[in-house]
C-alpha cells in the first residue's frame, strides 16, 4: 500500500526533477517499444526489406520536419514571454503549420521519384501517398511543445509512447496475417500519429481558444525567433537522416537496413537527453543569464556522466544484441553500431550545452554551429562511404559529433563571455544528486 501511494504522489508531483524522471521512464519505456518493432521488422522483412521500408518512411518525416520554420521552439519562447496572448499565439502557428504542410506535400510528391529512382515504383507511388500525412506531422511538431511548457506532462509523454505502441499493435496484426512486407510495414510506422495528433489538437483548442485577433502580430512574433531557431531545427533534422539519404542514393537497400538497425541502437543513448532537454528549455527560456548558465553546465556534468556510462554499457553489449534481437544476418553492423554510440554520447552532451544559448535568445549560434558540421559532414561522409562503405559512414559521424563538442565550447567564451564549461563530473555534482535523490524519495 505504501508503494502504491508513493507510486500515486510522484504521478501528482510537478517539480522539475520529477518531471525529468517522468519523461525519462516514457523514454525507456518508448526505446522498448521501438526496440521490439525494430526488431519485428528486421526478422520478418530481412535486410533486404527493412531498407526498403525505411526508404518509404524517410522522406515524409524527413520534409514535414524540415519545415517547421523553427516553430517548435518559438512557441514556447513566445508563450512563456506574453502568457495573457496565449490563444492567439497557438491559433496562429496552427495557421502557420497547415500552410507549411501544404509545402511539404508539393516538395515530396514530386522531388520522391527522384530520390528514391534506385527503388522499384512501388516503393516510390507509396512513399508519394505517404505525403498526405504531412499536415498530421507538423501539427504533432508544433503542439506537442505547448504540453511541456503547461508542464502537463501526464498528456505529453502518454501521447509519446501510444504512436510506438500502436505500430506495434498493427505490426502484430499484420504479422498473425501473413501481411508482412515492407508496404504494409511502413503504413504501420506511419499512420498511428494520425488519430494521435487529433487528440492533441482537441486538447489543446480547449484551453486556447481560436484567437485571431492580432494574427498578423501573433504571426510575426513567431516568425521572428522562429526563423532564427529554424536554421537550427532545419539542420538538426538534416544531420540525423542526412546519412540515411546518402545511403539511399550511394548504397544498396541491404546497407540501408544495416544502418537503420544499427543507428537505432545507438539512439537509445538518447534516452537521458531527451528527458533532460524536453524540461531543461522551457524552465530556463528567457531566464537571467548566470543562472541559466550555471544550470546548464551542471546539468551537463551530470547528464553527461550518466549517458557515458550507459553509453559504455551498450557498447559492450552490442554484439550480443545483434545477434539475440536481430540474428546473425545482421551482426556486419558492429563496428558501425560502436562508433555510432561513441558518436551519439557526444552529440548528447553538445546538444545539451546548446540550450544555454538557445535560452538565453542566441539561437543563432547553434544554427551556424549545426550549419558547419552538415557542410563537414556531407563530404566527409560521401568520401569515406565510397572507400570504407558503411564504417565509412559512421567515421564521418564520428568526425562531425567531435567538430560539433569542440566548437560548442569555443563559443561559450566567445560569444557569451563566460568560462567554458567544466564537462567532469564533480564532487559537489554527486553530493546534489545524492542530496536531490533523498529528498524525492522523502
Amino acid at each position: 500500500m505504501n508503494l502504491i501511494y508513493k507510486i500515486k504522489t510522484f504521478n501528482k508531483v510537478n517539480s522539475n526533477m520529477s518531471n525529468a524522471i517522468k519523461v525519462l521512464i516514457t523514454n525507456i519505456f518508448i526505446i522498448g517499444i521501438n526496440l521490439i518493432t525494430g526488431v519485428l521488422t528486421a526478422r520478418y522483412l530481412g535486410v533486404q526489406g527493412r531498407g526498403e521500408q525505411a526508404a518509404m518512411i524517410m522522406w515524409p518525416q524527413l520534409i514535414s520536419y524540415s519545415l517547421t520554420i523553427g516553430l517548435p521552439a518559438s512557441i514556447i519562447y513566445n508563450m512563456k514571454k506574453n502568457k495573457m496572448n496565449s490563444n492567439g499565439l497557438y491559433t496562429a502557428c496552427l495557421i502557420l503549420a497547415l500552410i507549411l504542410s501544404f509545402f511539404a506535400f508539393l516538395i515530396g510528391y514530386i522531388g520522391i521519384p527522384f530520390w528514391l529512382d534506385n527503388y522499384n515504383q512501388k516503393v516510390i507511388h507509396l512513399s508519394q501517398f505517404f505525403m498526405f500525412l504531412t499536415p498530421f506531422s507538423l501539427l504533432s511538431v508544433v503542439s506537442l511543445p505547448v504540453l511541456k511548457l503547461r508542464n502537463d506532462y501526464f498528456i505529453f509523454n502518454r501521447l509519446l509512447y501510444l504512436i510506438p505502441l500502436s505500430t506495434l499493435f498493427i505490426l502484430m496484426i499484420l504479422i498473425v496475417f501473413h501481411l508482412n512486407s515492407p508496404y504494409t510495414f511502413a503504413f504501420a510506422y506511419l499512420m498511428p500519429n494520425v488519430p494521435v495528433t487529433l487528440y492533441l489538437i482537441f486538447k489543446l483548442l480547449n484551453s486556447y481558444k481560436p484567437s485571431f485577433h492580432g494574427l498578423k502580430q501573433n504571426i510575426n512574433n513567431l516568425l521572428s525567433y522562429g526563423v532564427r531557431a529554424y536554421g537550427m531545427d532545419l539542420l538538426n533534422t538534416i544531420s540525423q537522416n542526412v546519412n540515411q539519404i546518402l545511403i539511399a542514393a550511394y548504397l544498396s537497400a541491404s546497407s540501408m537496413g544495416l544502418f537503420v538497425v544499427a543507428f537505432s541502437i545507438s539512439k537509445m543513448v538518447n534516452i537521458f537527453q531527451n528527458a533532460i532537454v524536453d524540461v531543461l528549455f522551457p524552465m530556463i527560456a528567457g531566464e537571467e543569464n548566470n543562472s541559466v548558465i550555471e544550470l546548464t553546465s551542471k546539468t551537463t556534468r551530470i547528464a553527461g556522466f550518466i549517458i557515458s556510462i550507459f553509453g559504455l554499457i551498450l557498447f559492450i553489449l552490442a554484439p550480443f544484441l545483434l545477434k539475440i534481437l536481430y540474428g546473425e544476418e545482421f551482426s556486419g553492423a558492429l563496428l558501425l553500431l560502436r562508433i555510432l554510440i561513441i558518436s551519439t554520447i557526444l552529440n548528447s552532451i553538445s546538444w545539451i550545452l546548446s540550450q544555454a544559448f538557445m535560452s538565453l535568445n542566441r539561437p543563432g549560434v547553434v544554427t551556424l554551429l549545426q550549419l558547419f558540421n552538415l557542410i563537414l559532414f556531407i563530404p566527409v561522409c560521401m568520401f569515406f562511404a565510397n572507400s570504407l562503405g558503411l564504417n565509412g559512414v559512421g567515421t564521418a559521424f564520428l568526425i562531425s559529433s567531435c567538430s560539433r563538442i569542440l566548437l560548442v565550447l569555443i563559443c561559450f567564451p566567445l560569444i557569451l563571455k563566460v568560462s567554458v564549461p567544466k564537462l567532469f563530473i564533480l564532487k559537489e555534482d554527486f553530493l546534489h544528486i545524492k542530496n536531490r535523490v533523498l529528498k524525492f524519495i522523502k
